[in-house]
């Protein structure tokens, strides 16, 4: 996985609040887009009408469990960054040329290129997603995400792709699992069945 894209985003101040807004959404996929099509030699076409429609389920889905993020911002960011990977998912925003044969980079990792092979546009809208999160969390919290392992196992992606296609609600499960966290793969829809909501929640309750 490849976060070079975070750079470019830490250069626009507040992304966890500009990411909301849908020009900004839009020049930033785009940019994400040209980048790693630039640098693995795939064509990619964005829909538009779908990338608008993808940002509006985002954010209409964002706002009815935005209570819940005085519980835990960070937890939260990560939940958002995984609602955000479902919807580029599930509204099939790009599609990818022929990527059979990509030009890779000099230094270019020979299991990604595999997952690129394998699964371009899963890869481009986590990509997206991971960096947009990346540059929040540098900007909010001081600290930057640790991928784990797994995000570099075809099999892994294997998994991502035929659960995905069938309920885009996994994708924040998988999302979860590259960044260290724990899925939750029963209601991964829901921000209070997180465990990393958990905690917080109940402390919540308690001091009602």
């Amino acid at each position: 996985m490849d976060l070079r894209y975070t750079n470019q985003l830490a250069t626009s101040q507040d992304v966890r609040h500009q990411v909301r807004h849908l020009g900004w959404f839009r020049r930033s996929f785009k940019r994400c887009v040209a980048l790693v099509g630039k640098d693995w030699g795939i064509e990619f076409t964005v829909d538009d009408a779908q990338l608008a429609k993808a940002f509006l389920d985002w954010a209409n889905a964002f706002a009815e469990q935005r209570k819940y993020a005085e519980l835990s911002r960070k937890d939260f960011a990560n939940f958002a960054a995984g609602l955000l990977l479902k919807e580029l998912i599930r509204n099939k925003v790009c599609a990818a040329g022929d990527s059979s044969r990509p030009n890779l980079p000099l230094d270019a990792n020979a299991r990604v290129a595999e997952i690129i092979k394998f699964w371009p546009e899963g890869f481009l809208y986590t990509s997206f997603c991971l960096s947009v999160l990346n540059a929040v969390m540098q900007q909010d919290f001081d600290s930057v995400i640790e991928l784990r392992p797994i995000v570099q196992d075809l099999g892994a992606w294997w998994s991502f792709r035929e659960n995905a296609t069938e309920d885009a609600s996994l994708a924040v499960g998988f999302l979860d699992s590259f960044i260290g966290n724990e899925p939750n793969w029963l209601e991964p829809n829901f921000a209070l069945a997180r465990h990393g909501m958990r905690p917080a929640a109940v402390t919540d309750r308690r001091a009602q």
